[in-house]
């Protein structure tokens, strides 16, 4: 039974519109369309997925197929004769032609009726349109509940009756409208089937793409996504009608799969469901030919990094981007553990087309299998200690290797994956001992190129065969491991079956809608198979895609060699994909591509060759590769192509042996044991290596070097020996006496002389073995050891020199070693006899080395030697038969070691004698100068040895015989000599200052001089000459030391420079000496000593210092004493005040009362003799001048009076007890004080003293006490006062303040005496004037006039004036006012009593005394003394002069000159105390002279200036009330400044005839340039040698004489002619003369 849906429209608007046409209606074409779809057949219930094919019915079945599951029955029209639709224009077109009209109706228009044609392809194309618009969308819908009912509840049946667009012809597919496609989308209609939710609508879920095939594994992982279970081609309708729809594609699912955590739990471990996975998300990518270029595609794949989908080989999922290895099932194998990092063998497969594109492996993290991978992961095969071993011990007969090492098998399968033949491949693994070798050892691949592999047939044929089966064994593991795995997938997919669906099904499903055409082409995609029909393909090797970029230009990829498998090439990779498999080596050893036997590797000439080479190899132990582990074409590749390459290559690996790998890696013995070979087999190596077939290989230089390290090669010893020694192997001349040979010929020597094989002569050339004589055997292998051999061989060997000497001497090396060989008898004093050199000898034929060596007779040859022809022999090689520098050094050596001095002597008069072959600038003089042994004599000791350094030479004898040894004169050398001796001549400052302090150390006395060779005299002149010349050079400190040391004799006395002087009124000694006469020509030294013209206050006051420091506290003798006495006098009379001022920094030292010096600042004058005497003071605390220093002297010295420096004042605590009662007599006396009489008398008495008290006597009273205790208190300026006093009880009168205390007197004393005497004390009057003074007060007033008359104190103020008259500072008297003068050019004598103005004064003059005057005949500045402590500078115009009384006489009393003392101007002469004096002297430096400067007797006098001589006019004129006109001052300051010009001149003269002698002075000493090196004085005939240096003609000619060297550089004269310097010469004449000019013009103006 059929069951069918049928849905019928009737009329559709369009289809009515066009049946009502009046072209159609007469036609009566009825618009009714019916849509039937079959859902149903009652036999067998066909579930077959695919769609049922609709037809068009008109009526009845046309047959014509529309491609829709639907049968479509309308008014349609067909083509009369083909029965097909007419659906388009053309579908007629034949017919109409055929037929005009046909289509041709008559309708009403109009204009009436008209013919029109009829298009029937319109009506058929409306109703089929009409058709699928309004009835397929419906009647899709209403299919959905009988499906499911239908067909067991199998919903997916829906999807056949679906309108698949690709089904449909294509005239019909224009016919189809989007709506139909849009009303299946609308959201209203859930007609999408889902998994688990059923049908959904279209936006409740997802799409599959229609691009990507989407399998049931992908659909039940996306299940929580709602992915809806349709054909892809339904898909594909929504898509090309632009439905709007989600769609699960590979980006979605990659994103999908990054925001999903939890995908890595589930697929984990799921390597089937996540390369499933991993496919689908590169399905968007499968096109990309390049993933290098294509950024989007390689962005694609970066995305998919961190996603756990690469199915590795342990089972589980790896991260992509994370690293990755492919491999094959026997790579995997070679490092198990890592199979965590390989991919799984199906991935590698399913993927193979993406691994094959540039860029892929490199973008997801992947790489293939290389040897890279091994070296990277080869730590974990190996053991760590065989890292860096050059060999290890490994026994390949064993299939495994018992310490954990790798297997045979092992080593077998990574020679196939690693090239030996590759150096750069190999080199990875140059830390590791990889290398199989015959000797049972593993040698490092960093040594590949020094392994051997010469011999094709030299591997192991047991051994080879038993490395195939194992590896076949391994394989065929392999192949039963796959094959099992595959068959449990198999049935795994079985029992995965879902309710008996097929994979037929399934893809029927998917690929339903498709075209009939379609479905048979496009067939299956692999993405939809299931890995259980997948995998039966799969082999155990998989196919590695093609090398990414980066990787192609990697050597170590570039050369791996593996070869494909034909049928996995077939099965699995694409066209065009590269392999990079490893080779399937064949079971029997053989590889693809032709097989190299050994017959190509060599000939049938050689093969002998290398076998035997190969034989004697082995025994030796030489490394050689094992072949077994090799397949033939590597094995023909290691092979070397030609003979000397076989040659090389082993003499390199023998070498290597040899130099570095000296033991053996088993047992630890010598690698290479050349004990296992013969004699022959020794011989046979050697031929073999260096010949081919009886003719030499042409070896390199590096080779035959090679062939040398060989120990091949037989001596004379018997041993075989190598010649890596260069030039240290010989053969022997022909004429050498083997023989004889070995009677001296040392046992140690005989290695190096080869035996003599003809056949290998010419090999030993090119190896630099020479050929020796007999001399040349002598000197190279026997002279040398002559020391070491025993007595019978020296013997031997001198026997032999001496009976060949007339052909051994022929060789000038053998003379030269023979001369340093120790061959020459000599008796030893220690050892007996011992062997020299001749040149260690003497040659006892010569005198004078048997004079020095005369009790030394080992210098010399043994007896047996003192023959002749052994002298003679001796003689030509070394033996000392002259004295020659070395020889002479040796005998000061010896005459050092025994001090002998006359030996000394002899040496050195034999160097006087000799000196010309003994001169010598450096070498020789430097060694010389260093050994003791020069004889001299210590300031007349006796003679001594010393070193040259050490000694001066006679001419310097008087400079330094003190300190410094003399060499006697007769062996003096030559002075030219003296430098390179380290003579120091003249000797240096610091040895003549040692002298000077040695002679004058003793007391500055020279009471016993021994020096014999000179005087005092010639001593100190010689002294004082080198001081002259060097004092410029000393330092301040060592100038001022000479200062202050006694260097000049006088007499026997030494004496200081500061006690000498030029010239002396009278001796003053020991004070002050006169330079003696002897000395005069050291003036220049002395003045710079300190040495003056004369004595000057200064020098008396310094030499009382220096005595003072002498003597200390010691008491003067007479003569002392009277000579301090007179030079105190000299001090004060030639200084006087100013003197003392201007000494006040160096103090003044003169005898106290007991003879010792005392600084004239603590004396005190005993002007109170009666205090001293009276025993009241304590002497020791004060010190008084010596009694013969007179009043005056001390005055002048300012030594101070006891009076003014000792007070008397009452015991401190002392309190006087007045007498009580009336006194009459007290009261007499006190009247008589206040009567103005006596203070009349009084005043006058104390006028002008200095330091007078100025209280007046009538605020005294007089108080009478019972008893007077006092103390005497010593006043000095900075210590303060000292208490002094001895007896406090003796003075009977004292004033304190305003009192005058007066004790009880004993009988002699009267109130009167005591009190005149105290007031006399008091106001520092004389004591002479106590008795007048006491008169007075016992007096009353009535005869007061006849007391002073009869006592002497009438007229006594006159008496003082005239006794002060001319006293500096006093006032003028009448008797002088009368006598001054004016006359300013007067010649002012020293000492002279002038008059100055002083304001203040009634007359305004004062005394002065001149002091200083400077000059005389014009106007001059005088310095003049106004009183004890002022000093000032006048100009003479401002002085006025006494005239003679007798003159005054004359003119009658009338002032001199006209003068007045009221006109004489003072402005410019005020007096200034001396604490002034410094700040007025500053102001007068800067006061442009406006101010008279007040000075001290130090400062010199300022010369007279215009603006002085104008001022002393005008205050001439102004003294005359007159004045100058500006005219007249103009003129007097024109010629007063042409005058000051000329002085100017005179000034510049000086200094020019100054400069002319300085210039003198430096023209003389550049002359020294033009000394003649020789003779040390200027050249008068400079001759040119021919060392190119200027000499004196007559000296070089002597020089010459005996010299052939030159005395400049001592270097050989290459000729004695000499030139002329006429040059020099002219340069020297004019020189000379221009000094001369200068010396000439300095002098002229003396």
């Amino acid at each position: 039974v059929d069951t069918y849906i049928i849905q019928t429209i009737l009329a559709p608007p369009r289809l009515r519109e066009m049946a009502c046409t009046e072209a159609l209606k007469p036609l009566k074409l009825i618009p009714a369309v019916t849509l039937a779809v079959h859902i149903h057949s009652s036999p067998g219930q066909n579930r077959s997925f695919k769609p049922p094919k609709g037809s068009i019915f008109v009526g009845l079945d046309t047959g014509i197929k529309t491609g829709l599951p639907f049968y479509l029955n309308a008014p349609l029209f067909q083509h009369e004769t083909r029965r097909n639709l007419l659906l388009q224009n053309d579908d007629d077109e034949e017919f109409r032609k055929m037929n005009p009209g046909i289509r041709t109706v008559v309708v009403e228009g109009k204009n009436g009726r008209e013919s029109r044609a009829i298009a029937l392809y319109v009506w058929n194309s409306q109703c089929i349109t009409s058709a699928m618009k309004e009835l397929i969308p419906v009647a899709f819908k209403d299919l959905r509940d009988p499906i499911q009912h239908v067909y067991s509840r199998d919903p997916r049946q829906l999807y056949k009756y679906w309108p698949y667009y690709s089904r449909m012809p294509k005239h019909f597919q224009q016919l189809m409208p989007k709506t139909v496609y849009e009303e299946l989308a609308k959201p209203d209609a859930p007609l999408y089937l889902t998994e688990k939710d059923g049908f959904r609508r279209i936006n409740e879920g997802y799409f599959a793409s229609p691009d990507y095939t989407v399998t049931k594994t992908l659909v039940s992982f996306f299940h929580g996504m709602s992915l809806f279970t349709v054909p892809r081609m339904v898909v594909e309708d929504l898509s090309r009608h632009s439905i709007d729809m989600k769609q699960l594609t590979p980006s979605f699912a990659r994103a999908w799969l990054k925001q999903q955590v939890r995908h890595v739990q589930w697929i984990s471990n799921k390597p089937k469901e996540a390369l499933e996975m991993l496919e689908y998300c590169l399905a968007d990518v499968a096109s990309v030919e390049n993933f290098e270029t294509d950024l989007s595609a390689r962005h694609i794949l970066q995305e998919l990094h961190g996603l756990c989908l690469m199915p590795l080989s342990d089972s589980t999922v790896g991260t992509l981007g994370r690293p990755m290895i492919i491999a094959t099932s026997e790579q995997q194998e070679m490092l198990p553990s890592i199979t965590s990092k390989f991919v799984n063998l199906l991935a590698a497969k399913r993927l193979v087309s993406f691994f094959g594109k540039p860029g892929f492996l490199n973008a997801m993290g992947l790489t293939k299998f290389s040897p890279r991978t091994l070296f990277s992961n080869i730590t974990t095969v190996l053991p760590s200690s065989w890292r860096g071993q050059d060999f290890v011990p490994w026994c390949c007969e064993d299939s495994r290797l018992a310490q954990g090492g790798p297997s045979r098998l092992w080593i077998y399968q990574f020679w196939k994956e690693v090239s030996i033949c590759d150096h750069d491949v190999v080199q990875l693994f140059r830390q590791w001992p990889l290398i199989p070798t015959v000797t049972g050892e593993l040698a490092s691949c960093g040594n590949s190129r020094f392994i051997l592999s010469f011999y094709a047939n030299g591997g192991s044929t047991g051994l080879n065969q038993r490395l195939q089966d194992e590896y076949s064994s391994l394989q065929r593991s392999i192949e039963c491991n796959e094959s099992a795995r595959e068959a449990a997938e198999k049935r795994a997919e079985h029992l995965l079956m879902d309710n008996g669906s097929s994979v037929k099904d399934d893809t029927e499903f998917w690929e339903m809608g498709a075209a009939d055409d379609e479905i048979s082409s496009v067939g299956s995609k692999q993405d939809m198979l299931e890995p259980a029909d997948e995998e039966k393909s799969l082999h155990s090797e998989v196919v590695v895609a093609e090398n990414e970029s980066d990787e192609e230009n990697d050597p170590l990829e570039a050369g791996d060699e593996h070869d494909m498998s034909p049928s996995i090439a077939t099965d699995i990779l694409p066209n065009n994909t590269p392999s990079v498999l490893p080779p399937r080596v064949p079971l029997d050893g053989g590889s693809e591509g032709p097989t190299v036997t050994p017959s190509m590797l060599v000939d049938d000439a050689n093969s002998q060759t290398r076998q035997t080479l190969h034989r004697i190899l082995v025994k030796i132990r030489c490394p050689l590769i094992e072949l077994s582990f090799f397949s033939n074409n590597n094995i023909s590749r290691m092979m070397s192509p030609d003979r000397l390459s076989v040659s090389r290559s082993i003499m390199t690996t023998l070498n290597q042996c040899i130099n570095y790998w000296k033991f053996y890696s088993i047992g630890g013995e010598e690698r290479l044991d050349w004990s296992n070979l013969c004699q022959d087999e020794k011989d046979q190596l050697l031929l073999l290596l260096t010949k081919e077939q009886g003719s030499r290989l042409s070896l390199m230089p590096s080779d035959l070097s090679m062939v040398r390290n060989l120990p091949v090669f037989e001596s004379l010893s018997g041993e075989r020996v190598s010649l890596n020694e260069r030039d240290n192997h010989f053969t022997l001349d022909n004429d050498v006496d083997i023989e004889r040979l070995n009677h001296y010929l040392p046992e140690s020597q005989k290695t190096k002389f080869l035996v003599d094989r003809p056949e290998i002569n010419d090999l030993l050339v090119d190896l630099g073995v020479q050929c020796l004589n007999e001399a040349d055997l002598l000197k190279r292998f026997v002279l040398p050891h002559f020391s070491m051999m025993p007595l019978s061989q020296k013997e031997a060997v001198c026997e032999t020199i001496l009976s060949k000497w007339s052909d051994l001497k022929v060789s000038s090396d053998f003379i030269s070693v023979i001369k340093e060989t120790h061959f020459v008898k000599q008796v030893s004093r220690e050892s007996g006899v011992v062997f020299v050199q001749a040149a260690d000898l003497f040659d006892p034929r010569n005198q004078f080395l048997r004079s020095i060596f005369d009790d030394d007779q080992t210098v010399f040859p043994s007896e047996e030697f003192l023959r002749d022809e052994w002298l003679v022999i001796l003689s030509e090689i070394g033996l000392k038969s002259n004295v020659d520098k070395d020889t002479f050094l040796r005998c000061a050596w010896r005459v050092e070691e025994q001090e002998n001095t006359s030996k000394a002597i002899k040496l050195f008069e034999y160097y006087s004698e000799h000196f010309a072959e003994f001169f010598d600038t450096h070498d020789f003089s430097q060694k010389l100068a260093d050994i003791q042994c020069v004889p001299a004599e210590f300031d007349g000791g006796p003679i001594c040895l010393y070193k040259f350094r050490e000694i001066a030479v006679p001419k310097d004898r008087d400079l330094c015989f003190k300190v410094l040894p003399v060499i006697p004169d007769s062996v003096a050398p030559p002075q030219v000599m003296f430098s390179s001796l380290q003579i120091i001549s003249p000797p240096s400052i610091g040895t003549v200052l040692k002298q000077i302090r040695e002679l004058t150390d003793n007391g500055g006395t020279l009471d016993q001089w021994g020096y014999k060779f000179g005087t005092v005299e010639q001593v100190f002149t010689n002294l004082l000459s080198f001081l002259q010349e060097n004092f410029d050079r000393l330092s301040p400190r060592v100038q001022e030391a000479l200062c202050e040391r006694p260097l000049v004799p006088v007499g026997t006395t030494l004496v200081k420079a500061n006690r000498l002087f030029f010239r002396l009124a009278k001796d003053l000694a020991p004070f002050f000496y006169e330079v003696p006469r002897a000395f005069g020509a050291y003036d220049l030294l002395f003045r710079k000593l300190g040495v003056c013209d004369s004595p000057k206050p200064e020098d008396y006051a310094s030499s009382l210092v220096e005595l003072k420091e002498e003597m200390g506290d010691f008491k003067l003798n007479a003569n002392e004493l009277n000579s301090t006495i007179v030079v105190i006098n000299l001090i004060a009379n030639e200084g006087k005040n100013s003197t003392l001022r201007s000494s006040a920094r160096s103090p003044i030292f003169a005898p106290n009362s007991k003879g010792v010096l005392i600084n004239t600042g603590y004396l005190l004058q005993n002007d109170c003799p009666w205090l001293v005497q009276g025993g009241r003071l304590d002497l020791s605390l004060v010190h008084l001048t010596h009694p013969k220093l007179s009043k005056e002297l001390c005055e002048q010295l300012h030594i101070k009076r006891m009076s003014e420096c000792i007070v008397e004042v009452l015991e401190e605590g002392f309190q006087p007890k007045a007498l009580l009662g009336p006194n009459e007599h007290i009261s007499q006396i006190q009247e008589m004080m206040y009567s103005d009489t006596f203070n009349t008398t009084i005043n006058q008495l104390k006028n002008r003293k200095p330091g007078v008290n100025n209280i007046h006597l009538k605020t005294f009273r007089v108080v009478p006490v019972e008893l007077l205790r006092t103390q005497f208190l010593y006043s000095r300026t900075r210590q303060g006062r000292m208490d002094i006093t001895k007896e406090p009880v003796g003075t009977y009168c004292l004033i304190d303040g305003n009192i005058i205390f007066v004790s009880k007197l004993p009988k002699g004393l009267t109130i009167e005496l005591v009190v005149a005497s105290t007031i006399c004390d008091f106001y520092k009057i004389s004591k002479q004037n106590i008795p007048g003074l006491s008169a007075m007060l016992a007096s009353n007033q009535s005869n007061l006039d006849l007391i002073m008359k009869t006592m002497g104190m009438e007229g006594l103020c006159e008496t003082n004036d005239e006794k002060r008259r001319g006293e500096p500072g006093h006032p003028l008297v009448k008797a002088d006012l009368d006598l001054i003068q004016l006359k300013p050019l007067k010649v002012f004598a020293k000492d002279e009593i002038v008059a100055v103005k002083e304001e203040g004064n009634e007359s305004g003059l004062v005394y002065g005394v001149v002091l200083e005057s400077g000059g005389g005949g014009s106007l001059s500045r005088l310095r003049i003394r106004v009183g004890k402590e002022k000093v000032i500078d006048l100009i003479s115009s401002e002085v006025l002069s006494l005239q003679s009384g007798v003159m005054a006489t004359k003119q009658n009393g009338e002032v001199a000159n006209g003068v007045s003392p009221d006109n004489l101007s003072c402005t410019n002469g005020l007096l200034q105390s001396v604490d002034d004096i410094q700040d007025d002297l500053e102001f007068n430096l800067t006061s442009n002279g406006d101010e008279k400067n007040v000075v001290t007797n130090q400062s010199a006098l300022r010369p007279i200036d215009r603006r002085d001589i104008v001022h002393a006019v005008q205050d001439l004129l102004k003294s005359a009330n007159l004045s100058l006109n500006d005219d007249v001052k103009l003129v007097m300051e024109s010629n007063l400044e042409l005058r000051d010009q000329m002085a100017q001149k005179d000034l510049h003269m000086d200094s020019l005839v100054r400069e002319g002698r300085a210039l003198a002075k430096n023209l003389s000493k550049g002359i020294d340039a033009f000394l003649c090196p020789i003779t040390r004085e200027p050249m008068e005939d400079p001759v040119i040698c021919a060392d190119g240096h200027t000499y004196e003609r007559y000296a070089i000619e002597m020089w010459l004489r005996t010299h052939s060297r030159s005395p400049k550089t001592n270097q050989p004269l290459s000729s004695r002619q000499l030139i002329p310097n006429y040059a020099m010469r002219n340069t020297i004449e004019a020189m000379s003369e221009n000094i001369d000019a200068v010396k000439k013009f300095a002098n002229s103006y003396d």
